[in-house]
């Protein structure tokens, strides 16, 4: 019995260890939403919905905006739609000691329009977010995203790193040509 329970013990210790450092290797290529759980606490966020999230780009503002590193944190319309759930993420994300921040809000007509299916639950929009469900926004690895949200399993957190690292290399030699 003794044995069985040293040789039990070393594979759930190997078994930790492989997810520990599987999570090293999650990134932006992950998914879509990790690197904004992923990433430390910010001064200047970019805030809304799909259209902000895919039509702002931080690098583009930050290059023509001195002294301003704005960082988006938009999600989709289910995950992001102002209301206690967002805000209370905003504030987890934001950095504290924070005095000029810059703020760029994204309102669109979609984000006051109710779900139709979740009114018939009697559900609110913020019970179906991810934001909801999430308590770590600025941890990286982030272990409670990964085990909440990775549905594809932590072989294909290295294999979307392995191609992202493959792709990158490709680039580099055709911009090079």
């Amino acid at each position: 019995m003794k044995k069985f329970i040293q040789k039990l013990s070393f594979y759930l210790f190997l078994g930790v260890i492989i997810h520990l450092v599987f999570g090293y290797f999650a990134d932006g290529s992950t998914d879509d939403f990790y690197s904004r759980f992923a990433s430390t606490k910010q001064t200047s966020l970019i805030l809304g919905s799909s259209r902000s999230a895919q039509g702002i780009q931080p690098k583009v503002l930050n290059k023509h905006l001195a002294n301003e590193e704005f960082y988006n944190f938009s999600f989709t319309l289910n995950n992001s739609s102002y209301g206690e759930v967002y805000n209370r993420a905003i504030i987890k994300k934001l950095n504290k000691e924070t005095t000029n921040g810059s703020f760029i809000l994204s309102v669109e007509p979609w984000a006051f329009i109710v779900n139709e299916n979740i009114e018939a639950k009697n559900d609110n929009i913020d019970s179906i977010s991810i934001l909801s469900k999430m308590h770590f926004f600025n941890l990286s690895p982030n272990y409670e995203y990964l085990y909440q949200f990775n549905k594809r399993g932590w072989g294909n957190v290295l294999v979307k790193r392995l191609e992202n690292i493959v792709l990158n290399s490709q680039r580099k030699k055709l911009s090079s040509v």
